[in-house]
């Protein structure tokens, strides 16, 4: 188990509260652990009070609880990273030629394009991307020293937040992917408008996100934890569009 866990508690009790007339709870969740953190067992390991909540409005689902980004994804703590598989293959191709697409619909061509991924992991998405690109720039903070070894000249890779790197980019964008990343965001309604903000015209963002509905379905509550701030299902997430 990390030392910098621990070292960080107090990190951890450094929460926000999602302030809402029309949130009602679904699950109350006490001494929620913190998951993607691996090691061995350690009873003393931090957790947090958490409750999943609904708001009657739109149907979004969300946990009230927010826990720091900074301790949640700093390399020492978030062990999570995609392997090559079978499975992650396809999910890569299937993702690879809905961007196809949706890049030809909107006129943008398939090359020489300005890309941004966030959350962009061990760069598996990135590498299939980037010689479409004249600029790609692949952003995530576990990218810090995570890298074995030196990225594609074609690929900038950021080592933080993506509301960092925002504020620093000048370049339009002609397409942004966001794979299994808005689930995370404390505040995706913000973050989208600067999304937006930085697109060229006729750029386009492209979303993947867990399915709320395939995860009661399945009886995957396994996926409710501290990291994914977010549980969208078509509707909520056309909402947020």
């Amino acid at each position: 188990m990390s030392l910098a866990v621990h070292a960080s508690v107090a990190q951890i009790g450094a929460l926000n509260e999602e302030a809402s007339g029309s949130l009602e709870i679904l699950w109350a969740l006490p001494g929620l652990p913190f998951t993607e953190m691996f090691g061995s067992y350690d009873a003393s390991f931090p957790t947090v009070d958490q409750e999943l909540l609904i708001d009657d409005s739109t149907g979004h689902v969300q946990l009230r609880k927010f826990v720091d980004p900074e301790f949640l994804y700093r390399p020492t703590n978030y062990a999570l990273r995609t392997l090559s598989t079978p499975k992650v293959e396809a999910e890569l191709n299937l993702l690879s030629n809905f961007i196809d697409r949706n890049l030809g619909q909107h006129g943008n061509g398939l090359t020489g394009l300005d890309i941004l991924e966030f959350g962009a992991n061990n760069l598996e998405l990135a590498l299939r991307l980037s010689p479409r690109s004249t600029n790609f720039f692949a952003v995530d903070p576990i990218l810090a020293g995570q890298v074995d070894e030196a990225p594609p000249s074609a690929i900038t890779v950021y080592p933080g937040m993506v509301e960092e790197f925002l504020s620093e980019l000048s370049i339009p964008l002609d397409l942004i992917v966001a794979r299994h990343t808005l689930e995370h965001i404390a505040e995706p309604l913000v973050l989208m408008r600067a999304l937006r903000g930085k697109l060229k015209t006729g750029g386009i963002i492209v979303i993947e996100v867990p399915d709320l509905d395939a995860i009661v379905t399945k009886l995957r509550f396994d996926a409710v934890f501290h990291q994914h701030y977010q549980y969208y299902d078509v509707g909520s997430l056309e909402t947020l569009a």
